[in-house]
């Protein structure tokens, strides 16, 4: 976990060396309690040494086994200043001997996740690579790429794994050709190491080829046997893992789940480790589960992985008082994943219908993870679905007599029958009450949700432009830089990006006009439309929203405009994605099948349908009856044999009774409620 030292100092005795020797001796054999001993003794006659308070500091860090964080890093602080350098100051870094310091420092903060201060301090460690220690060098190149991976960054790890296979494996060079063929065997042990890192950063490319090569070579390697558990030998957790997750990624969901169940269980306990590998295992089959579209099974696996979450936090013990860090092992002060599975637990319980849950959920995740968009989006369809679930409910509501008729007027001969009003969005906008940004699952702060995740996107946008590359680089640009972070989950690539920013803007121009804020849903659909990558479904919400705002604003001929464009698709896939180089690599697809999966309309036909009806009122508000009556007359039986309707929708009959009294034709209108409604007969 962390590294002893080497310092240059002033002359040493010969006691000195012997008591240094038998220091490391007991050290290296587990025995931390001799070693503080005999450093103590040491440190009498060198109390300024740095390399000795240092090596002091890591065997008593040892000897509590991790448990005085916070000591441990106040010694480091104490070593520094010996040592004349400044451990927050990664610049002050200029002699490699104080290289160990600074790597044992960013191990606390791996351990703390982190992740990006850890990245800064090992970089500048890796600067002073080529005359450190051998070991120090192994330890620094496998943080760095275990870091990399942590933070998603593929690539980066890529170089660094590369570097480390020269300084393991190639034998051209002058250090390798001295070097003992018992060194040179044990580095042959980090082979399957080296191997399960690439697959890793493989699966993070989601590159199915790469993948699949990768992985039939770290089979071979774990087969043969006879290396350190620890090392990769023999199947092991982790490899039985990446299988799973490879054949996940590929959609063979249930080979995948049987992978899962072959895991040996090698793993180390929780509080050795900092890992719960139960709460992995039920997560796992969570994500399988939601891929599956098997939502109410998912959502049972995300429980109990939760469940053995806080069981394994409830065997941890308490920190001391006053401390931030010490009472509990290192590795085990980050090991909650409470709000990572608060997360899948909320998508679940939106995706089973149980919005209002999926809230509660989702807001103790956002304030955590409050730079994420896609969150606050998250956040804002549950404050959606809350409204309204499903549209196919509007089309299926059926039109009975108490709601068409408001009254009766006369008798016998002269029996009137007053229309009421029908408005399909019963929804009005809280004039009083609490604040709207007071967390509610409403529509008023779904609206506070997208302008987050519109700020988000906004800001990331913003620094990617002052990086100054033009549109080629950008293209051809490593797929990191342009990345968005979106914790609990993977980064979102240039695609998702792009979907992303064009989902918030329909779930905000459908959210303003909901609150009756026309201007502003206007706004978000022309930016909507003006998106240089655009899906077929959100060119067709798009339109339809910038209609409905018109319509709102009297501007009927700007909205007859957006009614007669043809209906190009209904998926939620940018055009640039059946381009990409590897076909096989989904990335989100089986996510969009999902999200597609309960929208309605959601064939072609019906959606052109829904576009003419909205078409009919644009000629009816004009006043152009006779054409909005011929058009209606067209879709009307369609309606019912194109979408499995078993009756004609309540807003088309209710249109089509206000044509006929606007064109004067009575009778039929009288035909109409007759056939419809019986006991209104006069």
């Amino acid at each position: 976990m962390s590294e002893t030292g080497d310092f240059s100092s002033n002359t040493v005795t010969e006691s000195e060396k012997e008591l240094a020797a038998d220091a490391a001796q007991e050290f290296e054999q587990g025995n931390y309690e001799s070693c503080v001993y005999i450093l103590d003794q040491v440190i009498t006659t060198r109390s300024n040494d740095p390399k000795v308070l240092h090596n002091r500091a890591v065997a008593e860090f040892y000897r509590s086994e991790f448990h005085k964080t916070d000591e441990f890093k106040q010694d480091l602080t104490l070593v520094c200043k010996k040592a004349q350098v400044a451990l927050q100051d990664i610049d002050s870094l200029e002699d490699t001997d104080h290289c160990v310091i600074f790597y044992n420092h960013a191990v606390v903060f791996y351990h703390l996740k982190q992740y990006r201060t850890s990245i800064m301090i090992l970089e500048k460690v890796f600067q002073f690579m080529e005359p450190l220690d051998e070991r120090l060098k192994r330890k620094v190149c496998f943080m760095l790429i275990e870091l990399y991976l942590c933070s998603n960054q593929p690539n980066k790890a890529f170089s660094i794994i590369s570097f480390t296979e020269k300084l393991l494996f190639d034998s051209k060079s002058e250090k390798d050709s001295v070097k003992p063929a018992s060194a040179a065997t044990a580095n042959e042990t980090y082979k399957p190491r080296i191997q399960q890192y690439k697959l890793r950063c493989f699966l993070q490319l989601k590159s199915i080829k790469a993948c699949k090569k990768e992985l039939k070579m770290l089979n071979t390697m774990t087969q043969t046997g006879g290396m350190d558990t620890y090392l990769c030998g023999g199947p092991t957790d982790t490899t039985v893992y990446l299988k799973a997750q490879f054949e996940c990624m590929k959609g063979n969901y249930r080979n995948s789940m049987k992978i899962l169940g072959s895991a040996p269980g090698t793993h180390a306990p929780f509080l050795k480790s900092g890992q719960c590998v139960p709460a992995m295992y039920f997560n796992n089959l969570g994500c399988i589960h939601f891929y599956m579209r098997k939502h109410n099974l998912g959502l049972f696996y995300f429980q109990k992985s939760l469940e053995q979450t806080d069981e394994a936090l409830d065997m941890l013990p308490q920190k001391e008082t006053g401390q931030s860090l010490s009472g509990r092992p290192l590795q085990t002060l980050t090991g909650s994943q409470r709000h990572d599975l608060l997360h899948n637990i909320g998508l679940e319980l939106l995706f089973c219908g149980k919005p209002l849950q999926a809230f509660d959920c989702l807001l103790e995740v956002v304030q955590v993870y409050h730079n994420n968009p896609r969150l606050w989006l998250r956040l804002a369809e549950c404050c959606i679905n809350t409204q309204r679930a499903d549209n196919e409910q509007l089309f299926k509501m059926k039109l009975k007599a108490q709601d068409l008729v408001r009254g009766v007027a006369g008798q016998g001969s002269h029996r009137k029958l007053i229309l009421k009003p029908m408005d399909v969005n019963s929804y009005t906008p809280r004039s009083d009450g609490p604040s709207s940004a007071l967390p509610n699952a409403t529509m008023e702060f779904a609206t506070l949700c997208l302008k987050n995740a519109l700020i988000l996107l906004r800001i990331h946008n913003r620094d990617g432009k002052k990086k100054g590359a033009s549109t080629q680089e950008l293209s051809t640009s490593n797929q990191e830089d342009v990345q968005i972070p979106a914790p609990p989950g993977s980064p979102l690539g240039p695609n998702e990006i792009a979907n992303l920013r064009c989902s918030v803007l329909a779930c905000s121009a459908y959210v303003a006009l909901h609150v009756g804020d026309t201007l502003i849903a206007l706004k978000h659909a022309e930016m909507l439309l003006a998106q240089p990558k655009l899906s077929g479904v959100h060119s067709y919400l798009g339109h339809l929203y910038a209609a409905e705002a018109f319509i709102l604003l009297d501007r009927i001929s700007d909205a007859t405009d957006h009614l007669t464009v043809e209906v190009s698709g209904l998926s939620m896939r940018i055009p640039d994605d059946s381009a990409s180089e590897d076909k096989e690599d989904n990335g989100n697809g089986s996510t969009n099948n999902l999200v597609e999966a309960s929208w309605f309309p959601n064939t072609l036909p019906v959606a052109a349908l829904v576009i003419q009806y909205n078409l009919c009122v644009a000629y009816t508000i004009r006043g152009e009856f006779e054409k909005a009556q011929g058009m209606l007359w067209k879709i009307a039986p369609l309606f019912k044999s194109t979408s499995g309707l078993t009756e004609i929708p309540a807003h088309l009959m209710v249109l089509a009774l206000y044509l006929q009294l606007q064109l004067g034709h009575t009778d039929m209108a009288k035909a109409i409620i007759k056939q419809n409604f019986p006991s209104l007969r006069a």
